[in-house]
């Protein structure tokens, strides 16, 4: 509600325009609403998960729409959700892993930034990441991390280049100095996050001959959005899981490789089956929302922009 000044500013000009008017609430269209609608609307978007402290701006690219070197504030927390919800141990068990190192978020799969207030379920699953990708959990070389990084940002370069390929992370962070204003650039950090048991965080950087476990949606380890290095890396074979929910329990659908089928990425399931998606099957397929919403319900009383940015994206002066 604007009070003093602000409301005193906004009803002079209300005043002031021939097809606006101030007027009472109509009590009857309040009763409907609140009767008819209103119940279904608090319905879809379901309980309060955690508090806003401030705005949390998203944007694609680092330094675009007034924001800083480290770009969203949104998609950082995404992916230390997604990080934390697949290092739970029902998750592992059925994967077969002991630990996921990193999770990789293409900036076009975030659709909003937050809101200072209260968060809602539904403002994560409907707004936020309404696509309803299942995460996918796969290993891949450090030299295949380094290739995805390098060849979306520099491809984003441009300034008038599709965006929603930018990469953004959790339990990694690189540095990419841009070399040639809007053609091309180099990283100059890339390193894994280690936290040992007292919650102390260190920094190794990453080696291109080792074998790191990342998650991301489906669409994005698919090759998707143009992170072709990553079919590329599962063309020949890879070990991957695709997670969903069947009720309270896990389950993981098994990739072994990557084929195309014309134009698409296609992954290749080991009994020829991927999770069943369709309106009518049990399955919750939306883990990455389910992720973040978890993470946010259990874990974050008050959400505040990530301690450890994950990325730094050093530009030219623009012209």
């Amino acid at each position: 509600m604007l009070t003093g000044n602000d409301e005193a500013e906004v009803v002079a000009f209300i005043d002031g325009e021939s097809n606006i008017v101030i007027t009472d609430e109509d009590q009857a269209l309040r009763e409907r609403i609140d009767t008819r609608y209103k119940p279904e609307l608090e319905a879809a978007y379901g309980d309060v998960i955690t508090y806003v402290a401030e705005d949390l701006v998203h944007e694609r690219r680092p330094n675009d729409g007034g924001t800083d070197e480290h770009g969203s504030r949104v998609a950082p927390i995404v992916g230390e959700g997604w990080l934390h919800w697949v290092n739970q141990a029902e998750v592992l068990a059925a994967t077969g892993f002991t630990q996921i190192d990193v999770a990789l978020v293409g900036a076009g799969g975030v659709r909003n930034s937050l809101e200072q207030g209260d968060l809602r379920e539904g403002e994560i699953s409907l707004e936020l990441l309404p696509f309803s990708n299942y995460l996918s959990v796969l290993e891949v070389q450090g030299s295949v991390l380094r290739q995805l990084i390098d060849e979306t940002v520099t491809t984003s370069l441009e300034d008038s280049a599709h965006m929603g390929k930018f990469p953004y992370a959790a339990g990694l962070r690189y540095t990419f100095d841009e070399t040639v204003a809007q053609v091309d650039g180099e990283i100059s950090q890339l390193q894994i996050r280690r936290v040992d048991g007292s919650g102390n965080v260190t920094w190794e950087d990453v080696v291109d001959s080792n074998d790191y476990v990342i998650t991301t949606t489906n669409y994005n380890a698919n090759g998707n959005d143009e992170w072709t290095a990553l079919y590329h890396a599962q063309a020949g074979g890879v070990n991957r899981y695709e997670i969903v929910m069947n009720g309270n329990d896990v389950e993981a659908y098994r990739v072994t490789s990557m084929t195309t089928v014309g134009d698409s990425y296609r992954p290749v399931y080991e009994d020829g089956n991927g999770p069943d998606c369709s309106d009518d099957s049990t399955l919750t397929c939306n883990t990455d929302a389910l992720g973040v919403i978890e993470y946010l319900d259990s874990e974050v009383d008050v959400l505040e922009e990530v301690e450890h940015p994950p990325v730094t994206l050093n530009l030219l002066p623009r012209s």
